[in-house]
């Protein structure tokens, strides 16, 4: 397994322009000291981050990025609107941080969490625009909305990295209907915690027939294998300022194309084991969502038990081709507790828990 500056040197990357933190948060900063130190301080030219604004995390992970940043001598605070070059005609452009979005001002309420603090980026080269904003959300839940003022600035592109993963309160609809995104990326783990990606984003971007590629699976949501790509690897964007590719292993997809080629994509897209993921939301009250993958035809059986092992409900019970499948429990008769669902495919078996509460 190679470390994340491994990873570049791997590629022949041995000195970096600029290294950009998005924010504080542990999962976004965790693995840059690694970077800086892999290469080398003397072979990181500037590194940019939101600064030292209040509120700032008190952890070891922050502290270690502190560190190395410093310790490159060149670490900046971001300005909004501030222009990277990064040479041959490529630019990238900080249109929100710190709670402020580029021609608008301070978004209302963007100091409620580390996440609306977020950097967001648009790159451009030529033609192709590219977006990624580290988790800035859409809803005014538990977060700002800093997508909504966000989205007339950024405008139409051809790529994105999802908001916070794919969560629930970011990629509302006038986000995602002013950027239009063709391909749209999604880094989420498998087995997380926090049900990421939701369903309700993917039906969105399936709405907007724009391809969706996961960095894995995920706790959430699924789509159908056609509209998505299970990388359980790195993904690489390429371009030459007009086309573009997407690979991840030895799969490689050229963009702009026909969209209904993409349904070649799922040939290629095969899962590289069966896997029985965490439903969505858990605990839920009615309604929830189980999703799985084949790497194999199979007789597939899910159903769920009480604690007791009596079968409450059989879920699905039929022959299904190599994919992503995902199917939706229905509980509405049945009581608070805990239960168990378990899926036998082939020589496949697994269980999870789940709880309903009402």
């Amino acid at each position: 397994m190679l470390f994340r500056g491994d990873y570049l040197t791997s590629l022949g990357v041995t000195k970096l322009n600029y290294i950009v933190c998005s924010h504080y948060h542990g999962d976004h900063l965790g693995g840059l000291d690694e970077v800086i130190y892999c290469l080398g301080v003397v072979n990181v030219d500037t590194v940019f981050d939101r600064g030292r604004d209040k509120p700032l995390p008190d952890n070891t992970g922050f502290s270690e990025y502190e560190t190395a940043a410093n310790a490159t001598g060149r670490r900046k605070r971001i300005a909004l609107g501030q222009i990277l070059d990064l040479g041959g005609g490529v630019t990238m452009q900080c249109v929100a941080t710190n709670g402020e979005v580029i021609n608008y001002g301070t978004v209302s309420n963007a100091t409620s969490s580390e996440n609306d603090l977020s950097i967001g980026w648009l790159l451009n080269y030529e033609s192709f625009q590219y977006f990624t904003g580290g988790d800035l959300g859409g809803d005014t839940t538990y977060y700002a909305d800093n997508e909504t003022s966000l989205a007339a600035q950024v405008g139409d592109v051809d790529a994105m990295k999802i908001n916070h993963h794919g969560s629930r309160y970011s990629t509302n609809h006038t986000f995602l209907d002013s950027l239009k995104p063709e391909v749209a990326f999604i880094s989420v783990g498998d087995n997380n915690s926090y049900g990421h990606p939701t369903q309700t984003v993917l039906n969105r971007l399936v709405a907007a027939r724009c391809f969706i590629y996961q960095t894995q699976l995920g706790a959430g949501g699924t789509v159908t294998s056609w509209r998505a790509a299970i990388a359980n690897t790195h993904i690489i964007l390429r371009t030459s300022g007009t086309d573009y590719t997407v690979t991840y292993g030895r799969t490689i997809t050229t963009y702009p194309g026909d969209q209904d080629s993409l349904s070649a994509i799922a040939i290629k897209n095969v899962p590289g084991a069966f896997f029985l993921a965490q439903n969505y939301p858990n605990p839920f009250n009615s309604t929830t969502t189980i999703a799985y993958q084949l790497s194999e035809k199979a007789l597939v059986r899910l159903a769920v038990y009480n604690v007791k092992g009596q079968l409450i409900e059989t879920l699905v019970s039929q022959e299904q081709p190599v994919g992503y499948y995902n199917t939706i429990w229905s509980a509405n008769k049945v009581p608070t507790g805990l239960y168990i669902y378990r899926i036998d495919a082939g020589s496949y078996h697994d269980v999870r828990k789940c709880i309903i509460l009402k």
